[in-house]
């Protein structure tokens, strides 16, 4: 979906026969009705130049019969028997027919998951969608999406993201959207006609095929020229800000033109239904994958922590590549009808239309056609690092918008001996309760290991099958940080757990502390309490465990409300304090205990990090009243008062009953 060019007023002339050719008038062709302009066809080649000529400087992409991916572009053809035959033989990928288009050919989208459409939790799981080939001409969309269906697919059994996605997400993928136009495309893949400068039919036709008259579609034949000009753009048919602000046209041969009524194309009525079949309305990321200069275009809904949100996640996504990939969020008050607008207004959650490479046109890779619509003819020999790019872009959106991670389990061992001393693991449900299963005082001077399990795979693998960094994000193997604080103690006596290094188990969990479910949803410290602590008797302790996953999203801190998201924003996703964030904190749930008597009992409250805040002190006492003058009234006062400081230390009570109430000890 390139932006129009610049406004520009052209009248040119062919060299040779002085036939007048297509006038611009503020980037619209107006005289379309021209034979001059209308029949002009025009040839790309490699390096072939002369009149009606266009040379690329690179091969003619041709679309290519495969059921595998190549170096280039595969046909409609192909990539629809490839989808079909992976919803028939593969358990993970279900089709559906979600509308038609003008001309009556079907419009499929897939949906990669497991069948039960319940997270591992569970819980109802979210979705998140993409699609491509909006606009025909754009060929690097419906491989892009292709790739992320078919990549999904084949990890869907890889034991870590793959699997991951798989179990707690609803995939939504259509990869092609406009199929007429985009079989219309693939038919004539070296013509084009009317201007270099707008080229419109065969190659370079954007738009579905209304005949603007009859409503039916136009002819699949580049030869007949009347219809050329025809076609409602899909991307400037949906309601939300149909018409407005200038982003669109009412002429019929305008490249923009929005058709007569908002939504009134079958393509567009098909995605909208396709976003309402998915259960519970559970979108959390939209995708509309265009081509090209290499950026996102956001709509903003006005709704703060939805638009601060969708920037941060941006960026996240962005980093994947360095940044290659700019950002554009318009004001609340903006849309021109993009499907896009729909979703991020309808729905409250990030979307976008992302723009694929390149960033300037066919010239960026060494290409020689100048004219502002080569970027839609990629090279053959790019394909395949878009597709990658794209679907690592893809997966690690994916996966933050799958929802943050918690701390699902924590154990602790006697490393001398084996003997487990602590174990508490959170119970699923709609509210998660904390069952603690042991808790042996650790003894000063003892060598542990801390083991603490993951509601998801924590990071990347490499291709040695290393935990890693997911590119372009920040948290590693050896970030994190976990605590063994002893709050009745001076801070010089808490015990940093993350001191000798993080390991992630690479084998499953049985006979050692291994991963859980997913490789990396599991991490394993290795500590020693201080011999020379100075406890006395049974002493709280609590960890402090403060780690992100691989997309940089920090812990849930209060696990026992699941995080769902909501009104344009994450829901019960705490911070230490109980304060609803975008961003979470550090969990301080696990409460294991210090004493020198290795069989001693644990303590009846628990204990908090140093991180909480203190909770509010009581309110004073009122001041007592003065004696009247009647008297009498002295002994009533004197019972008022005692009663309200009777009250006061019951109200005392519940707050550090209140304050404690999950705490393992009293599971």
């Amino acid at each position: 979906m390139k932006p129009l060019l610049a406004v520009i007023v052209l009248v040119a002339v062919t060299t040779g026969n002085a036939r007048a050719q297509c006038v611009f008038v503020n980037n619209e062709i107006t005289n379309t009705g021209d034979p001059g302009c209308s029949d002009r066809m025009l040839t790309y080649t490699e390096s072939a130049s002369g009149t009606n000529l266009i040379p690329l400087g690179y091969p003619v992409p041709m679309p290519v019969s495969s059921l595998a991916p190549i170096d280039g572009f595969r046909t409609y053809d192909s990539l629809l028997a490839l989808h079909q035959d992976m919803a028939i033989t593969d358990p993970n990928v279900a089709a559906a027919i979600v509308g038609n288009t003008l001309a009556g050919r079907s419009i499929w989208s897939y949906s990669i998951g497991d069948a039960d459409a319940m997270t591992i939790d569970g819980l109802t799981e979210p979705a998140v969608m993409a699609i491509g080939g909006t606009h025909a001409r754009e060929w690097q969309p419906p491989e892009a999406v292709s790739a992320v269906l078919e990549t999904l697919a084949a990890t869907a059994n890889d034991g870590w993201l793959g699997s991951y996605l798989r179990d707690n997400l609803n995939v939504v993928l259509i990869p092609v959207l406009n199929v007429d136009g985009f079989l219309q495309t693939q038919a004539h893949p070296a013509r084009t006609s009317a201007d270099p400068q707008q080229p419109r039919e065969g190659r370079m036709r954007r738009r579905n095929l209304r005949n603007p008259g009859t409503n039916l579609p136009i002819d699949d034949t580049i030869d007949t020229t009347a219809d050329n000009f025809w076609g409602v753009d899909l991307n400037r048919n949906s309601p939300q800000g149909w018409g407005l602000n200038g982003g669109s046209s009412t002429q019929v041969t305008s490249l923009v033109y929005r058709g007569p009524a908002a939504s009134s194309e079958p393509e567009v009525q098909a995605l909208q239904n396709a976003a309402q079949q998915i259960p519970g309305k559970r979108l959390r990321l939209f995708m509309d994958v265009h081509s090209f200069s290499q950026i996102y275009f956001v709509p903003s809904t006005g709704n703060a922590r939805r638009d601060a949100y969708t920037s941060e996640l941006g960026a996240v996504m962005r980093a994947v590549h360095n940044f290659k990939y700019a950002y554009s969020a318009d004001s609340p008050n903006g849309g021109f009808g993009l499907i896009a607008d729909w979703f991020a207004h309808s729905f409250e959650i990030p979307a976008w239309t992302l723009e694929t490479e390149p960033l300037n046109g066919g010239q960026d890779y060494g290409g020689t056609a100048q004219h502002g619509h080569s970027g839609f003819i990629l090279p053959d020999s790019e394909v395949a690092r878009m597709r990658d790019e794209i679907v690592a872009t893809s997966l690690i959106g994916f996966y933050r918008q799958s929802g943050p991670p918690y701390v699902t389990a924590v154990r602790i061992r006697d490393m001398d001996t084996g003997t487990l001393r602590y174990s508490a693991e959170w119970q699923p449900g709609n509210r998660r309760s904390l069952q603690v299963s042991q808790n042996d005082a650790l003894v000063p001077g003892g060598n542990y290991r801390l083991w603490v399990a993951f509601s998801k795979p924590m990071r990347f693998r490499t291709q040695s099958g290393d935990a890693g960094t997911y590119p372009g994000q920040r948290a590693g193997p050896g970030s994190g940080r976990a605590d063994l604080q002893v709050p009745s103690l001076s801070a010089a006596n808490d015990v940093t757990l993350t001191t000798g290094g993080i390991s992630w188990p690479d084998q499953p969990d049985g006979t050692t502390d291994g991963y859980r479910r997913y490789l990396f949803d599991a991490a394993t410290m290795g500590f020693t309490i201080p011999a020379g602590m100075p406890v006395n008797g049974s002493t709280a302790a609590v960890l402090e465990l403060s780690f992100a996953d691989m997309s940089d999203f920090q812990v849930d801190a209060d696990p026992a409300t699941p995080v769902d998201w909501q009104n344009g924003s994450w829901s019960a996703y705490e911070n230490e304090n109980g304060a609803s964030t975008d961003s979470g904190g550090i969990d301080c749930q696990f409460n294991p205990f210090i004493a020198t008597d290795p069989t001693a009992v644990a303590p009846p409250v628990g204990a908090d990090c140093r991180s909480m805040a203190a909770p509010p002190p009581p309110p004073p006492p009122p001041p007592p009243q003065t004696p009247s003058s009647g008297g009498g009234g002295t002994g009533i006062d004197l019972l008022l008062l005692l009663l309200a400081a009777a009250a006061i230390r019951r109200l005392n009570f519940r707050i550090s009953t209140n304050r404690h109430q999950d705490r393992p000890h009293t599971v």
